[in-house]
């Protein structure tokens, strides 16, 4: 199967500024190549971004891909086997891009997966491929230095204004209103811009970014804006120049003697390149931010040994799913032409038998043939009965599954939901479990930030499932930080239960009369939480109630609440559900108004990447739409910093084909809450999103957020 994988590229950092647009305008995008090679081809992919043009093929068995669709020109090479899993990981490693390490990438791929799904160009194993390499992605940013630093075309851009201002930047002009020009925004309010004009195609788009006193404006009216603004800044996706020279000579005119910066970080670009012949204008384009940020790259470069080791571990990981992949094509080619050739035998055998004879030849006939089957199929996916990873036994029913989990009733409670999930989907298989003590158990008492934060309840579970003591580890979501768990994988995400949050009170504390929303709590209660989520929240609603952090299992803050020591508590509905405590919920609360916590009500199940029994087993058991729910909420809480110490939620819906996204942060007394709409299968890029979105509306640098705000896909 390696051998049909092909990419062609171009580098477009071969070409000067002229040559690059004309390269970019001949090529098209993603969809474009996409629709070149359609129907001569099993599977495609295509990544188009400022730097890079490449087309990923599978080609049909016996077939080559067509010639027509990759004779670009003499910059274009060629890739093939597994030497093109190599590059695309290394791509989404940062370690091909032009600012080493940029986040933009990851959001990139993602995208450009999401179109190709929707054109119906890609199948399992370039699926597998964009997957892995975004999988290989996270790891490096997540466990090496190839991401520190502001290395990023925003951070330039604003490092360059700087150097090219002498004074204070009283008024800039943003053009446009997608990622880039959102975050660009934000910079600029970090930087303490006092008015920020945004221009775009869509004016509702500039309406959604721009912030009093600055002005929402169409491209209609560019001349009188660029006229007032001391810093231009233009980030669209234009096929052609938004400001040309008669445009900015009619702008300066209006100026008198006032010098104007503006920084092109389009491609193609959004600036007639004579602009920066007329008196007064600074034109600065990509190729001079790219420069800045060069230092920058220099430093990440030393972490290239490291990263390379992890995109080699992804590319070995791919290659053993590409072997599972064929491997099953061909079992699944041998198990339906045996069906066919037995269900014919036992029709001839059984014709004239009574229905209950019919059965029975049924019957022993198909166990003939899974016991024929058996052994070639086992041959087929790597031999000798062992599994193509490092787990010892390909046959579940030879195997038991060591599934670990924490002490806590809750925890139990939990396991068991997956140990049924399990056994109905594999009758006959045995399960164990093995109770496991986290930090956060041992030190029930202790604020969650004092004993590691949000990984407080997960670290040694996971060190269990890599050093084998076992096979399966079940985990509360919420509780599982954001990022790459290194030789782990989330093999099933079961259907998610109540995401909500509930409001539980003393049974003598109801009905004492308070304001609204919940009449249930007198003004001046003590509430009892230990989140900064639900905090955040509850000082907005309730700006009189008492706030109290409380730490301990479910039955010891149901204890504290019974004793007195608070009047209230909020906790979360599902935990509720599955302990049998409902009857102690006095007020759900609607997640549009409490955000949920990332992951709140879903449950994560993990095994060992190499361990493709488990994971198959477990696959069985994952449900579809929670798993893009809760990667949408993921990619959200990883692109604002995984592990930070900010009040943050996010809740993903699917409705049929749409996604929909409300996310949370909360910093001090500064609160931001953000929808953001788009393609079930885009949830990646959806999570991204509502992070730049949510950080743009706090615009502070409060150094809890991810390093690389500029996260955009």
């Amino acid at each position: 199967m390696l051998e049909r994988l092909t990419l062609r590229a171009i580098d477009l950092r071969a070409f000067d500024a002229i040559e690059r647009d004309r390269v970019a305008g001949d090529v098209g995008d993603a969809a474009a190549l996409l629709a070149s090679v359609q129907g001569a081809v099993d599977e495609a992919f295509a990544l188009v971004t400022c730097h890079r043009v490449e087309l990923y093929t599978l080609a049909s068995r016996g077939g080559t891909t067509p010639a027509a669709a990759i004779t670009w020109n003499r910059a274009s090479h060629r890739v093939s086997g597994l030497d093109v899993a190599e590059h695309l990981m290394a791509v989404a490693a940062g370690l091909e891009s032009e600012l080493v390490g940029e986040p933009e990438i990851l959001g990139q791929i993602a995208h450009a997966r999401a179109i190709a799904r929707e054109r119906g160009a890609l199948g399992p194993v370039l699926d597998a491929l964009a997957t892995e390499a975004i999988r290989a992605g996270r790891a490096a940013r997540a466990t090496t230095g190839i991401a520190r630093g502001p290395a990023s075309i925003g951070a330039a851009a604003l490092a360059v204004t700087r150097q090219h201002v002498a004074g204070p930047i009283d008024h800039a002009l943003v053009v446009g209103a997608g990622h880039t020009g959102t975050l660009i925004a934000a910079g600029l309010r970090r930087l303490g811009v006092p008015r920020i004009d945004i221009a775009n195609r869509s004016l509702d788009r500039a309406v959604a970014v721009a912030r009093a006193p600055g002005r929402a404006l169409g491209l209609d009216d560019l001349s009188a804006a660029v006229a007032l603004a001391t810093v231009v800044i233009t980030a669209t996706s234009a096929p052609s120049w938004v400001l040309d020279r008669d445009l900015v000579a009619r702008s300066m005119a209006r100026r008198g003697a006032r010098p104007l910066l503006i920084v092109d970080l389009a491609v193609p670009r959004d600036t007639d390149p004579d602009i920066g012949a007329l008196p007064g204008v600074t034109l600065i384009d990509l190729d001079a931010v790219h420069a800045l940020a060069a230092e920058t790259s220099r430093e990440r470069m030393i972490d290239a040994p490291a990263v390379r080791a992890i995109v080699a571990d992804h590319v070995a990981a791919f290659a053993t799913r590409t072997r599972v992949l064929a491997a099953a094509s061909t079992i699944a080619a041998l198990h339906t032409a045996a069906e066919t050739r037995r269900a014919a035998i036992a029709r001839r055998a059984s014709r004239n038998l009574s229905p209950e004879g019919r059965a029975a030849v049924d019957r022993a006939t198909r166990q003939v043939a899974a016991s024929l089957l058996h052994l070639p199929s086992v041959a087929l996916r790597g031999g000798s009965g062992h599994d193509l990873g490092t787990g010892p036994m390909l046959n579940p029913r030879e195997r038991a599954i060591r599934i670990g989990t924490r002490r806590s009733a809750l925890a139990r409670a939990q396991t068991d939901i997956v140990v049924e999930l399990i056994r109905r989907a594999r009758p006959g298989l045995t399960v164990t479990i093995v109770p496991l003590s986290s930090v956060g158990d041992r030190q029930s008492e202790a604020p969650i930030r004092e004993i590691g934060g949000v990984g407080a309840f997960v670290t040694e579970i996971e060190n269990a499932l890599r050093d084998g003591r076992v096979d399966i580890a079940v985990h509360s979501l919420k509780d599982v930080p954001a990022g790459e768990r290194p030789g782990l994988v989330f093999a099933a995400f079961p259907r998610r239960g109540d995401p909500r949050d509930a409001l539980a009170l003393r049974p003598d504390a109801r009905d004492l009369g308070g304001p609204a929303p919940w009449p249930e709590l007198p003004r001046g209660a003590i509430v009892g939480t230990g989140s900064p989520r639900r905090a955040s929240h509850l000082r907005a609603i309730r700006p009189d109630l008492r706030l109290v952090e409380i730490r301990g299992n479910v039955d010891t803050r149901l204890t504290k609440l019974d004793r007195g020591d608070v009047d209230g508590l909020i906790l979360a509905m599902a935990g509720l559900e599955r302990l049998g405590r409902l009857d102690r919920v006095t007020y759900p609360i609607d997640a549009e108004r409490l955000v949920p916590m990332v992951g709140q009500g879903a449950l994560g199940i993990q095994c060992r990447a190499d361990d493709w029994t488990v994971r198959e087993i477990l696959g069985r058991i994952d449900d579809g739409s929670t798993r893009r729910c809760v990667e949408a909420e993921r990619a959200f809480l990883l692109a604002m910093g995984a592990g930070c110490e900010l009040g943050v939620g996010a809740y993903a819906r699917i409705n049929r084909e749409s996604m929909h996204v409300r996310a949370f942060a909360a910093d001090g007394d500064r609160r931001a809450t953000i929808v953001v709409d788009g393609a079930a299968d885009d949830g990646f890029r959806l999570g991204v999103t509502a992070a730049a979105r949510v950080i743009a509306a706090l615009a502070t640098p409060c150094g809890c957020f991810a390093t690389n705000v500029e996260v955009t896909p």
